[in-house]
């Protein structure tokens, strides 16, 4: 997109490369005694790339319905790097389940990073990993659940890519997980990245076998998974499409907030006509304008009887019980506004 942007207002060409030794920068470079020769002999130019992303065709695509019930586990297994695509409430967690069972028999180790703790706890927990277990801990022999942030020797996990090298990893939501990794703030990550993304491209680099899970994977996620791990992917795609027949609004603008300024506006034309609306909203905040408590009490407010029911990570009962039963509890409410957690899906 900068590439784009860049040849619109008249640039000749555009140049990037990665800064020659150990230097973070072009300043540091320069700082420690090298040469703008040395800068210049790194740079590659780039052609600008489509508008829209890339979607790679898949290497296999299972019927729609559970993922687990129309694909071949056994031979799923055989890849070293799998990416699987498909939508929520596809049953991306039980694959994984099953995947991951014959690693544990054997004794192979399983870590399973998240940016989302609520929801990387319930994630481990339903594919048999102790979440966040410390060093010394017995569970720690079967791998854990914990937070990308976490990643990393100096964490108080003391996580060392050597020590978990011939280990399988489980990359669920892995391009949201990248985006947290390059852009986040606000976590620990932001003040440790490059011992982070150090320690993750070693992951990578020495792993049995990666398995990256996400709704949509696009062609520039799957190429550095690629490029780290130095296998090709073999892409599974499903036919699962949960909100076919169904008019679904995805609020966009410019900004994350703009964005959020006009999904509220939508939810409160819906609470006023009295529809009935299912709401899934990616805000991790409590207290942001965006997130599931807030918009339940918007619609709280114009519409009081209606029946709302609001997931988020502090409903963890109602969140099962939704998984549970999802027909019947709808058809229980005019409302159902959730936040990503592994029952709601």
């Amino acid at each position: 997109v900068l590439n784009n942007l860049l040849l619109t207002v008249a640039c000749a060409a555009v140049l990037v490369g990665t800064c020659p030794g150990p230097h973070k920068g072009a300043d540091d470079h320069l700082a420690a005694g090298g040469s703008w020769e040395q800068l210049a002999a790194a740079l590659q130019p780039i052609t600008a790339g489509p508008a829209l992303q890339r979607t790679r065709a898949a290497d296999q695509i299972a019927p729609a319905g559970y993922l687990a019930d129309g694909v071949a586990v056994e031979q799923l297994a055989d890849h070293r790097l799998l990416a699987i695509a498909a939508p929520m409430g596809s049953g991306k967690t039980c694959l994984a389940r099953h995947l991951i069972a014959p690693h544990l028999a054997e004794g192979v180790p399983i870590i399973a990073p998240t940016h989302r703790t609520s929801l990387g706890e319930a994630s481990a927990a339903a594919v048999g990993l102790p979440w966040a277990a410390a060093p010394g801990d017995d569970g720690r022999l079967q791998g854990l659940g914990l937070c990308w942030d976490s990643l990393r020797p100096s964490s108080g996990l003391r996580i060392n890519a050597a020590e978990w090298s011939g280990s399988v990893l489980l990359l669920d939501e892995v391009a949201q997980g990248i985006e947290h990794l390059l852009f986040g703030t606000g976590t620990a990550v932001a003040q440790h990245r490059p011992e982070t993304l150090d320690t993750i491209a070693a992951l990578l680099r020495t792993c049995r076998a990666a398995v990256a899970m996400d709704a949509q994977l696009s062609e520039p996620v799957l190429q550095l998974l690629e490029t780290l791990t130095g296998s090709s992917a073999h892409l599974l795609r499903s036919a699962h499409r949960p909100m076919t027949g169904r008019p679904v609004l995805v609020p966009q603008g410019l900004t994350a907030r703009t964005a959020a300024e006009q999904g509220r506006a939508h939810v409160l034309r819906l609470a006023k006509a009295g529809a009935r609306v299912l709401v899934v909203t990616t805000a991790q905040q409590a207290g942001v304008k965006g997130s599931a408590q807030n918009l339940a009490r918007l619609v709280k407010k114009h519409r009081p009887a209606a029946r709302v029911l609001m997931i988020d990570s502090t409903t963890p009962d109602d969140a099962a019980a939704l998984g549970a039963a999802p027909n019947e509890i709808a058809a229980a409410h005019d409302w159902i506004i959730a936040s990503p957690a592994i029952t709601s899906g």
